[in-house]
């Protein structure tokens, strides 16, 4: 079983039942899942990968209000769920992990990945964000959202970059490209020779090509 497997039956056979027992009006206002920061949220956990902030556990989000309003009493019922379940040991958190499971806030949870409390809205904004943070954001599994405030702003995420910012990242790479220069493995002597047997004409257009698909993307951008 991997990471994403274990949160939705850890959630679904001792959480869920827990809230509806003690908690029964936040199954109405929470969105529940795993997604953010660790290996398993992409789903590229192993057994390797558990020696550290792996083990059951689930994401908690609530609104601004909710939080503010529920937020301790959440945690606390959240912490009082048993460590173990179905023959899986208690998650192995670092300190550094401690506030990747458990309630959380909505706004200061996309604030976190992306520097805005609703996403990048901007094109200033989206250009600030690291394309991995981005990816910790609209990775995992919702298992629920009612209201749906979480799941917008995912969604809004996932719909991709605006196309002014995609065609600047485009020119971007497309810019290093260019300059990453050539190259030819001898074979004989086993060096790497910048430029060796490459006719200069070819060498000029390995580097200018690239350059102008760049300035003719970076044109196109309003």
């Amino acid at each position: 079983m991997n990471g994403l497997a274990l949160a939705r039956a850890y959630w679904e056979r001792a959480g869920r039942p827990a809230f509806e027992a003690r908690l029964p009006e936040v199954l109405e206002q929470a969105a529940v899942g795993l997604v953010g920061e660790g290996s398993e949220c992409f789903g590229f956990d192993d057994a390797l990968s558990r020696d550290h902030d792996w083990g059951p556990g689930f994401c908690i989000w609530l609104t601004e209000s909710d939080y503010s309003r529920l937020g301790t009493t959440v945690q606390e019922l959240y912490r009082s769920l048993p460590t173990a379940f179905e023959g899986w040991p208690p998650r192995r958190q670092m300190r550094t992990g401690a506030d990747r499971v458990g309630c959380q806030c909505i706004p200061l949870w996309y604030t976190r990945y992306t520097g805005c409390p609703h996403g990048p809205e901007r094109l200033e904004q989206w250009r600030r964000v690291p394309e991995a943070f981005l990816a910790a954001a609209v990775n995992g599994a919702v298992f629920q959202d009612p209201l749906g405030e979480f799941s917008a702003v995912r969604e809004r995420l996932l719909a991709f970059y605006p196309e002014d910012v995609r065609l600047k990242k485009l020119a971007a790479r497309l810019a290093v490209m260019a300059q990453a220069g050539q190259y030819n493995y001898d074979t004989e002597t086993g060096e790497i020779s910048i430029y060796r047997s490459i006719r200069w004409y070819e060498a000029a257009f390995a580097v200018i090509v690239p350059a102008m698909i760049a300035g003719s993307v970076c044109l196109g951008i309003k």
